[in-house]
């Protein structure tokens, strides 16, 4: 069943011409993860005016398969095991300092916005 549904949402995302290079992906995933562990966290909600994103954004959870995907596409191409990846991604998102008011979330949420519409995906009108 999984498997359909990421398969429809993957199916409605017009494919780049150029694929990301991997550096920028990786970055980009750092992104997601600081964007996903503050949610999680609940860090976001205890600041003054801050926007969390909405819980079970299709906006989001469609970026962040693709994201992903792309990553593991990229490390593959260039010989590398994707797996491997994974601490340095998470280095980077552990050193990124974390957001403390609303400009900062909502500077984090755009870098996360910007990484999914690089790979085809665009938000919804509000």
């Amino acid at each position: 069943m999984l498997e359909w549904v990421l398969a429809g949402m993957i199916g409605i995302v017009p494919p780049r011409q150029e694929p990301p290079d991997l550096e920028t992906l990786k970055t980009c995933v750092a992104h997601m993860l600081v964007v996903e562990t503050a949610v999680e966290e609940g860090h976001w909600a205890t600041i003054p005016g801050a926007e969390p994103p909405r819980p079970g954004s299709r906006f989001r959870l469609t970026g962040m398969i693709l994201l992903l995907d792309a990553l593991a596409k990229a490390a593959e191409r260039a010989g590398i095991d994707p797996a491997s990846l994974a601490p340095e991604v998470e280095a980077r998102a552990e050193q990124s300092p974390r957001a403390q008011t609303a400009a900062d979330v909502a500077m984090a949420l755009k870098r996360e916005a910007d990484c999914f519409r690089m790979l085809g995906v665009e938000e919804p009108e509000a």
